[in-house]
C-alpha cells in the first residue's frame, strides 16, 4: 500500500505529491457533524483531533467506546470528498506541560498500541504522540525515551504511518529548542518522522523563520500544529501572522486552534465563533484570524513530485557511475 512519506524536510503523498499539511484542529467529541465544512466550504486538507485519555474535559479514554468514534471519524475524513481525502492526526491531549507517568504512562502506550493496529493500513491517520510535553526548561533525555519508546510500540504493530512529535516548553520550543538540537536522535533510527511546534505568546516577539531554517539545515522536517489569536490572555495574532509568511515562503504544515471555538481564538464573529458558521462566500463574518486562514486555504501552492525530486537527485549520480564504469566524456576533448 502506498503511504505518506517524510523524505529529508518534506512530505510525499502517495500519489507521489508534494504534501503541506493546511488543516485545523477538531475536537473528537464533535464526530463528523462538521465534516462538510471543513472539507468543502473551507477546503483543510486535515484535522488534528485530540484525544483524552484520563478523563479530562468530561471525554473518557476512546477504549470506553471501543475507538468507535475514532474509526467514525477516520471513515468520514479519508474516504475523501470530491476525490480530496483529508489526513486525520490523532494526538494524546491530556498531561500539557508535562510527560504521563506511571500508570498514565501506561495508559497511553496501550492507547498507540490500539490505535496503531486500528489504523496501520490507513496512511491517512497520522500519530501525534503526546501534545505539549514539558515545561520552559529542556530536559531532552526525558523527551527522547518517552518518544522512542512510544514509537518502537507503534512500529511493532506494523503501522509506518506518519508519527509526529511537539517539542517541549508547551509544544512551542522556543525556550527548549529540544527539537532543533535532539531531533536527529529520533530520526536516525526511524522513518516517517514529523515534528511539530506550537506557535503562541513564545514568538510574538522572536523570528521564527530563523528557526524553521536552521531545523530544516540540519534535515529536520517541522509542521505548525497549533496556531491563533490568543493563549490564555496574551494575543498571539502577531505570531501567527510572522509564522503564515515564514511557512509559506518555506512550505511548512500548518493547523489552526481551533474550528469549534472554545477559548477566545474564533474564526468567525458569528454566535460562539465556530468555524462552521462560514460557507466559504461570507468573508465578512471571519475574524482577523479566521481571514489569516482563509487567506492561506486560497494560495496555489508551487507543489513538486516526487519523481521530479528523485530525477535531480540521481540523475548526476548516474552521470559520475558512468563516468568511473565506462569512461564516458561529459566534456569537450581538449585541442591538442
Amino acid at each position: 500500500m502506498a503511504q505518506f512519506r517524510v523524505i529529508d524536510t518534506k512530505i510525499y503523498a502517495p500519489d507521489g505529491n508534494e504534501f503541506i499539511v493546511k488543516g485545523t484542529n477538531m475536537f473528537a467529541w464533535e464526530g463528523t457533524d462538521s465534516a462538510n465544512s471543513i472539507v468543502i466550504d473551507w477546503g483543510f486538507n486535515a484535522i488534528r483531533v485530540p484525544n483524552f485519555l484520563l478523563g479530562s474535559y468530561d471525554q473518557p479514554h476512546p477504549e470506553v467506546d471501543e475507538y468507535r468514534t475514532n474509526q467514525q471519524i477516520v471513515q468520514r475524513f479519508t474516504q475523501g470528498y470530491s476525490h480530496q481525502k483529508t489526513v486525520v492526526i490523532f494526538d494524546a491531549h491530556d498531561r500539557v506541560g508535562r510527560y504521563y507517568q506511571g500508570e498514565e504512562f501506561e495508559t497511553l502506550k496501550q492507547y498507540w498500541r490500539e490505535m496503531a493496529i486500528l489504523f496501520k493500513d490507513n496512511p491517512y491517520v497520522w500519530f501525534n504522540l503526546h501534545n505539549e510535553p514539558g515545561k520552559k526548561n529542556a530536559n531532552p533525555q526525558q523527551w527522547i525515551a518517552y518518544h522512542r519508546e512510544l514509537i518502537d510500540i507503534i512500529r511493532a504493530e506494523g503501522a509506518n504511518n506518519i508519527i509526529v512529535i511537539d517539542g517541549e516548553a508547551w509544544g512551542q520550543d522556543f525556550y527548549s529548542q529540544t527539537i532543533l538540537n535532539h531531533g536527529f536522535e529520533l530520526i536516525d533510527e526511524n522513518e516517517n518522522i514529523l515534528f511539530s511546534i506550537h506557535v503562541y505568546d513564545q514568538w510574538n516577539q522572536n523570528d521564527i523563520g530563523i528557526y524553521f531554517d536552521q531545523l530544516h539545515e540540519r534535515n529536520i522536517p517541522i509542521m505548525v500544529g497549533e496556531y491563533g489569536a490568543v493563549n490564555n490572555t496574551h494575543s498571539t495574532l502577531a505570531a501567527s501572522q510572522q509564522m503564515m509568511t515564514a511557512a509559506q515562503q518555506r512550505e511548512i504544515g500548518r493547523m489552526v486552534w481551533v474550528f469549534s471555538a472554545n477559548d477566545r481564538n474564533d474564526l468567525t464573529i458569528k454566535d460562539e465563533g465556530h468555524g462552521h458558521y462560514f460557507d466559504g462566500a461570507n468573508v465578512n463574518d471571519l475574524t482577523p484570524l479566521g481571514q489569516l486562514v482563509w487567506n492561506d486555504l486560497q494560495r496555489i501552492e508551487d507543489l513538486e513530485s516526487l519523481d521530479s525530486s528523485l530525477t535531480i537527485l540521481i540523475l548526476p549520480a548516474l552521470a559520475i557511475w558512468a563516468i568511473v564504469l565506462f569512461g564516458i566524456r561529459i566534456w569537450p576533448k581538449s585541442k591538442e
